[in-house]
């Protein structure tokens, strides 16, 4: 599935991934209760993200097709996510 850069740091931020800035690659981070729970990143770029490269990401982030293609359509919202991940067992 091939996604905007945009697209995707929208989604990032709406299920309450914090997003750095580094030089070469812009990294997303999620944090709960201070604890890092998962990160992922892509190039710092502004177009199109790979196929490729949007699932390892989508891999990364714990979910599944279906899931993340939610994330991107914007029904997906972060406590949704976060109850996919407890879900997983990948929270508390």
């Amino acid at each position: 599935m091939s996604v905007s850069a945009d697209v995707l740091d929208r989604a990032w931020t709406k299920v309450g991934l914090s997003i750095d800035d580094k030089k070469r690659d812009r990294f997303a981070y999620l944090r709960v209760n201070g604890k890092l729970i998962l990160f992922t990143r892509r190039s710092y770029g502004r177009g199109k993200v790979s196929d490729h490269l949007a699932d390892l990401i989508r891999q990364q982030m714990k979910l599944d097709e279906d899931q993340f293609a939610e994330l991107l359509a914007c029904p997906l919202k972060e406590g949704g996510y976060l109850a996919i991940l407890r879900a997983k067992r990948l929270l508390e």
